[in-house]
This record gives C-alpha cells, sequence and structure tokens, in this order.
C-alpha cells in the first residue's frame, strides 16, 4: 500500500508498505517523522454526506486508524504556525 503526505511548498513524501490498516504512529515510523513536529495532518477520506469527492479528517492521536482512500493513505499537512 502507498502512504504519502503533502506539506505546503515541499515536495511529497511517498512509501510503500504492507497492506494492512495502519495507525497515524505507524504513518509516522513509516515516514520518518517526529512525534514533537509542529505539523497538522489531515487525512484524505470519503465524503460523509457526498457533497464532495472526499474530505480532509483531521488527526492526531497515535493509536487512531488512518483512512484508506482511493487504496491509499493519503496526508495534507498544515503547519502550526500557518493556521490563522
Amino acid at each position: 500500500m502507498t502512504i504519502s503526505y503533502k506539506e505546503k511548498g515541499r515536495v511529497p513524501m511517498v512509501a510503500h508498505v504492507p497492506a494492512h490498516p495502519i495507525t497515524f504512529k505507524e504513518f509516522r515510523k513509516y515516514l520518518g517523522i517526529s512525534s514533537r513536529c509542529n505539523l497538522q495532518f489531515f487525512f484524505k477520506t470519503t465524503c460523509e454526506d457526498a457533497s464532495a469527492p472526499y474530505q480532509l479528517l483531521l488527526v492526531n492521536d497515535d493509536s487512531a486508524l488512518l483512512p484508506i482512500y482511493e487504496g491509499r493513505v493519503t496526508a495534507e499537512c498544515k503547519s502550526l504556525s500557518d493556521s490563522d
């Protein structure tokens, strides 16, 4: 399974991992992201009300299982300093 994240203005980071549900903690481990980083992670998931192709789900709990969207786990990152 492919996992990836993209931070504004940076090249996307991608990894290929065994295909099974993964937790946020495993996602960070596979991609070398510190638990003390100053980022918020928003994961693509199916839109609950079907008003858009997908929605972004904020995840910050290490034990949370991440949503799989179109066969992959995809996150968009936002710096906490940009969250104004």
